[in-house]
């Protein structure tokens, strides 16, 4: 009975020795399993949420509901992939940048009067136009690095199934990286 129970204590013991020495899943088989958000997918998103309404906007022309399509298009529309690739903080804080540029915007459309001299308002205008084009640029651009970067966070605690290659053990690994 003594051996036995020392068998199995020495079983148990050694049987998680190739598991804890196993090397990480290709990654990206990985995020497959995981669902983690694709970084291509997010930017496409971003692109086609921003070039979708704004380009609808157009269509619909300068009455009605086509100068609200652009605003959405150009507030939102940069911000859609961080929303799918899990970074909601982030697209909230780029359409707070671009709102902010709205309104910069908007303040100086009373003073900017083009054909009878310029008060001033004018270069208000353009600052608040700039201020949302880059934000929505640089959203576009960095969406895909925001995700990876997501991503990371979520690989650092990770469980997977793990089958044992020579005797066919089964287990699970719990990964943790800091």
């Amino acid at each position: 009975m003594r051996n036995a129970l020392f068998g199995l204590v020495a079983v148990l013991a050694f049987n998680g020795a190739p598991i804890l020495a196993q090397q990480p899943a290709d990654l990206s088989i990985r995020d497959s399993v995981f669902d983690l958000p694709s970084p291509r997918t997010a930017q496409l998103i971003s692109l086609g949420a921003t070039l979708g309404l704004v380009g609808a906007g157009y269509a619909a022309g300068g009455d009605g509901i086509g100068p609200a399509l652009v605003g959405i298009g150009l507030l939102v529309g940069p911000s859609a992939g961080h929303f799918y690739g899990g970074a909601a903080g982030r697209g909230l804080l780029g359409i707070g940048v671009r709102a902010g540029g709205a309104a910069i915007g908007a303040a100086g459309v009373s003073s900017c009067n083009i054909p009878f001299g310029d008060d001033g308002g004018c270069g208000i205008v353009l600052a608040g136009i700039a201020v949302v084009l880059t934000s929505a640029i640089f959203d576009l651009v960095t969406v895909d690095n925001t995700v990876r970067s997501h991503n990371a966070d979520a690989r650092r605690i990770t469980v997977a199934p793990y089958v044992e290659p020579v005797g066919g053990g089964v287990g699970a690994v719990l990964t943790i990286r800091h």
